[in-house]
């Protein structure tokens, strides 16, 4: 509901000094019943405001099927990170593991591949359509997860050699 100035009673001590030849609201200076005007009756017949509610509805769910769609795109790194918490340092203690030295290799190139490419392809924030999504807390936790597991291993290494 909007509230009504033309022939709003706060108004009439200025209706009350116009001259005859002022221009005027009305020819008659009359309060109207109510000082709100109710703009449903004039927009009723409009299309696009009786659709209002399945236009609205139709553009969020729009926005979050993209949102959706840019969380598809992190289901590797996920994977990398679950992996990762699921490594077992334990095995490169063991006598029967078979070379070793190759081994502890392409896991010190997947670490130190994977920090980089987290910090590089995780924004701290991105705009889809009407949607901002913050991913600083996702990022402050998956970035540094490569380098911990590097770590880990780089304390493993002179065990193992």
């Amino acid at each position: 509901m909007y509230e009504r100035w033309s022939r709003h009673p706060d108004l009439d001590k200025f209706e009350r000094i116009l001259e005859s030849w002022d221009d005027r609201v009305c020819s008659e200076w009359i309060a109207p019943d109510s000082k709100f005007l109710n703009c449903d009756d004039w927009l009723i017949d409009n299309s696009l405001y009786r659709e209002r509610n399945e236009m609205i509805h139709h553009y969020v769910k729009v926005a979050f099927d993209k949102v959706k769609i840019f969380f598809e795109q992190f289901e590797p790194i996920l994977v990398n990170y679950w992996e990762n918490m699921r490594t077992n340092y334990k095995i490169f203690n063991e006598e029967n593991l078979q070379n070793p030295a190759e081994v502890l290799k392409a896991m010190i190139y997947r670490f130190k591949y994977q920090r980089d490419f987290f910090d590089a392809v995780l924004p701290t924030s991105r705009e889809i359509g009407m949607v901002k999504i913050d991913l600083r807390k996702i990022k402050q936790k998956m970035v540094p997860q490569p380098k911990i597991c590097l770590d880990k291993l780089k304390a493993i290494v002179p065990k193992v050699v």
